[in-house]
């Protein structure tokens, strides 16, 4: 029988923090490792190496992480494609005395962010926190502006059948994305192959795809 993520998160959300930190991360295949990465942030632990390593150096101590508060309305911040970057802005939080935590269903409105994280936070944290992740989450936010258009964006006023489209380049600053894309497919009355080469400038709210322009050129 092949697991699923909600096989795995539902797992680990069974284990007491012992058994969870048992396992051997290294030993888990990618999905499960999301889950195992996810489960890990929301309860606030470090891997069982991570404290291994900890007890045995004399001249380090281990921070407490801010605690998630139970009174106050947790709001999305950012969607994350990478554990990696997931991570490290969990952890610029926490250095900042800011609690929060992952989630593996973040909430978004497109294929895009699929298999992506949710950064949540605490509603009164929300402008500080975008204000201190704006610079760290500008590549984040270009991979999450080439995965909508591969996965998700269509061309108004264009009929086109067999639509592809490919990022060619992209560069941009914090929440504002700028990319070359090429649009091929066939045309549906001539069946004959075609192709358009366009700029684009995308802003994104929160790791949402918010307000674009296209301009395609045949």
């Amino acid at each position: 029988m092949k697991l699923t993520a909600d096989d795995y998160r539902a797992h680990y959300r069974s284990l007491s923090d012992e058994e969870f930190l048992a396992i051997d991360r290294d030993d888990l295949v990618d999905m499960a490792r999301r889950s195992y990465d996810a489960e890990l942030a929301h309860r606030q632990l470090q891997p069982r190496k991570a404290e291994e390593d900890f007890a045995s150096s004399e001249h380090e101590r281990k921070p407490a992480l801010p605690p998630i508060p139970t009174d106050e309305e947790m709001v999305q911040v950012a969607i994350i494609a990478s554990t990696a970057i997931a991570q490290d802005a969990l952890k610029i939080l926490h250095e900042a005395d800011v609690p929060g935590f992952l989630t593996e269903t973040p909430k978004f409105t497109g294929r895009y962010a699929e298999d992506c994280f949710g950064l949540m936070v605490p509603v009164s944290c929300v402008d500080p926190v975008r204000q201190l992740l704006a610079a760290n989450l500008t590549w984040n936010n270009q991979d999450l502006v080439c995965r909508w258009f591969e996965r998700d964006w269509t061309p108004e006023d264009l009929e086109i059948d067999e639509f592809r489209v490919t990022v060619e380049d992209h560069f941009g600053e914090e929440n504002k994305v700028a990319a070359r894309i090429t649009v091929a497919g066939v045309n549906p009355d001539t069946r004959n192959e075609v192709q358009f080469t366009g700029i684009a400038i995308v802003h994104l709210s929160d790791g949402n795809i918010g307000e674009h322009w296209i301009r395609l050129d045949g």
